[in-house]
């Protein structure tokens, strides 16, 4: 069972609440990559709801590169924008945090029927504005011959990848969205599921 709490030590690893790292990168725009984020049993817990989610409660996206649902744990909601959380982001990453107004409610995404991944954007749109988007991988494996991987791209070549960032379980990826933000997913060579929960925050 996820923790009935907001407490930052129930549910993350103590590695990140004992050093005072910060996350924030620069290039080629503004991202964090964090592994073994959640305590193992809040991640697994985390899992298993997110795989107990009827067929019936997703969409398929306008691109048709993978399917969406609204993460219904309401435990985890709780957490996620509490202020406890959001001050914890700040000082790892130094922005004011706050529920994204166009996208207010976390979602499921999974790939698992289609293996051609994600055509290089940006996720800009001045009419829906988000400021920072986070991906909370949670698949329980990963292996180099699976693909999938996360590429980063700097607008000034968008022909080869700046960074590529592994999609590992229990790993938490996080970047600016803006206009220079380009990034893609790589296809997966294999049948496994990569499967993820997106959460969407504005920032002062």
């Amino acid at each position: 069972m996820l923790p009935d709490s907001i407490l930052l030590e129930d549910w993350i690893d103590p590695q990140h609440l004992q050093n005072e790292d910060f996350w924030l990168k620069t290039k080629p725009f503004e991202h964090c990559v964090v592994t073994h984020f959640f305590k193992e049993s809040v991640f697994d817990s985390l899992r298993k709801s997110c795989q107990e989610i009827n067929e019936s409660n997703y969409e398929i996206h306008p691109t048709g590169e993978y399917r969406f649902a609204a993460l219904p744990c309401v435990e985890f909601f709780k957490f996620i924008y509490s202020v406890k959380f959001r001050q914890f982001l700040r000082s790892k990453l130094s922005f004011n945090f706050k529920p994204c107004r166009a996208f207010p409610c976390p979602q499921i995404y999974r790939f698992d029927t289609n293996k051609k991944g994600v055509n290089i954007h940006n996720d800009y749109d001045i009419s829906q504005r988000r400021d920072f988007g986070m991906i909370i991988y949670l698949h329980n494996d990963w292996q180099p011959k699976f693909g999938g991987e996360l590429q980063l791209f700097d607008k000034s070549n968008l022909q080869h990848a700046y960074s590529t960032i592994l999609p590992l379980p229990n790993s938490i990826v996080g970047f600016r969205v803006h206009e220079g933000s380009y990034h893609s997913v790589r296809p997966s060579n294999c049948d496994w599921e990569r499967m993820s929960i997106v959460v969407d925050w504005n920032i002062d």
